[in-house]
């Protein structure tokens, strides 16, 4: 059984930075599927047709905020929205 923190936080290892756990908390709550890293965290749209690793220590200050707007892009998300 998990823990009480453990829903807090996700099924996924913790991200070292908080925008990057900030980021995949939104990847889940938009229903992507997201895979713990050896060297990426993959995420998988509901639909299966997309994904995308990110990365642990990105040299975009905006890596974060940019991976969700291209999740929110893509086709799969706008047809829920209907």
């Amino acid at each position: 059984m998990r823990e009480p923190w453990a829903a807090r936080l996700g099924y996924w290892k913790r991200h070292q930075k908080p925008d990057g756990q900030k980021a995949l908390e939104e990847f889940d709550a938009m229903g992507w599927k997201i895979e713990d890293p050896p060297k990426y965290y993959r995420v998988k749209c509901p639909c299966g047709s997309h994904a995308r690793s990110i990365h642990l220590t990105p040299g975009n200050p905006r890596y974060f905020q940019e991976s969700i707007r291209w999740a929110k892009r893509q086709r799969c998300m706008k047809e829920e929205d209907r």
